[in-house]
């Protein structure tokens, strides 16, 4: 259950972001900013603008190869074909490496189609349990 040698220095890089996500919140993590309406009457769009440390924590996520490409069979193959994402964070223990790079991976990659996510996931305290959930198995 402990993580795979090619992944233990990415993974120490990742858990150096648990202090930042311990003391954040929502509304702590990004601002959301409204366009202008365009000249061309097109209607503004409202987006989040995170801070940098989390755009970081995403970008290490990414350059260091942890982002499990087949994330939603791998969550559905662990979790009893039954993805309901507060289930499987609240019941993390259980998982090894794989369910959660894959439930890590799903929520960076979930951003993209649901603008937001992240700071839900910073104020609910995802971040932070996958983190603690992978300083754990360093440990082992």
């Amino acid at each position: 259950m402990s993580i795979p040698t090619e992944k233990k220095q990415a993974v120490e890089k990742l858990l150096e972001y648990l202090p930042f996500f311990e003391s954040t919140d929502r509304e702590d993590i990004c601002r959301w900013v409204t366009e202008e309406k365009s000249p061309d009457g097109t209607m503004p769009v409202t987006y989040p603008m995170y801070r940098d440390e989390l755009i970081d924590f995403i970008n290490l996520v990414y350059e260091n190869d942890l982002m499990d490409t087949s994330y939603m069979q791998t969550m559905e193959k662990l979790s009893g074909d039954e993805v309901e994402l507060e289930a499987i964070i609240y019941g993390i223990d259980r998982y090894d490496f794989d369910m959660v790079m894959a439930l890590l991976t799903f929520i960076i990659r979930q951003e993209r189609f649901c603008y937001g996510l992240w700071a839900m996931a910073a104020r609910d305290k995802w971040f932070t349990t996958i983190l603690n959930r992978l300083k754990d198995l360093d440990e082992d």
